[in-house]
């Protein structure tokens, strides 16, 4: 079976190719959605560099945002996971479809990979461009079955690059107002905990590591817990006379790298 596949970007490429690495692949990557053109640009080196390694043929679409703005402008108000998301899809997937009906046996998309979209909207837009155009919509679910799995561990071994916003203008200014709200109420909480327990002492968020002293372990670990989930350190270092048993700590759903400090204070 020839397939033609909507690429997104790369991480989800790979959840998708663990489904489908046995058939007959080609990639499309149309996304005029994406912005700045920088981040198009990134996007598409990681695709292209997934295309050479596994030596499948890529086709690059037009990135014509004026087009595309044409097409979600009405709902531009809208918020993430609206009105504005199931046109951008549905754009992407009926320019797919209609380069599908060249020589293609089917078309699918990787956006159905991601966690982030809605998959019941991928498949009601596949099925209506498959009767539309007569080309068979080729639905599945790639995060399953270990797809989404293979997708991190092999970002991680070749070093793709995992975007943090889904791609238009939009999204990107959404997320960039959430992640500022956000810290504000970190920076509320760090104060709040502080004063709680007494502690004189300042800290910055994300640091790439939080020192574990002597002082902060009389603290107790009720208040340790509560720093680094507020924090959020790539990694906590500890006095070297103290043993934990464990290269990491997990608190809920966030999980930091344990280091101990060794006697020349190198680590």
């Amino acid at each position: 079976m020839k397939i033609l596949v909507h690429v997104c970007c790369a991480p989800d490429l790979i959840a998708t190719y663990h489904h489908l690495k046995d058939l007959d692949l080609t990639l499309f990557f149309f996304n005029p959605n994406i912005h700045p053109p920088k981040e198009y640009e990134k996007r598409l080196e990681n695709v292209e560099f997934l295309a050479r390694k596994w030596k499948l043929p890529l086709i690059k679409g037009d990135y014509n945002v004026k087009k595309w703005y044409e097409v979600v402008k009405e709902y531009r108000e809208l918020g993430e996971g609206s009105r504005r998301c199931y046109e951008c899809i549905k754009y992407r997937l009926e320019e797919t479809a209609k380069l599908g009906m060249k020589g293609f046996d089917a078309f699918t998309t990787t956006l159905a990979a991601s966690p982030m979209k809605n998959l019941s909207w991928i498949e009601e837009i596949g099925k209506a461009l498959e009767r539309k155009y007569g080309i068979k919509f080729y639905f599945a679910d790639f995060k399953k079955k270990g797809g989404q799995e293979f997708s991190i561990k092999v970002s991680r071994e070749l070093g793709i690059y995992r975007q943090d916003y889904c791609g238009c203008i939009f999204s990107k200014r959404e997320t960039e107002e959430k992640r500022k709200i956000s810290r504000m109420r970190r920076e509320e909480k760090l104060k709040r905990i502080l004063n709680l327990y007494g502690v004189q002492r300042e800290f910055e968020l994300d640091p790439e590591t939080l020192e574990i002293d002597e002082e902060l372990l009389k603290m107790g670990k009720e208040f340790l817990r509560e720093l680094i989930l507020v924090l959020r350190p790539r990694r906590v270092l500890l006095p070297g006379n103290l043993w934990v048993g464990k290269r990491n700590l997990k608190i809920g759903r966030y999980k930091v790298r344990i280091v101990r400090r060794s006697k020349d204070d190198r680590f």
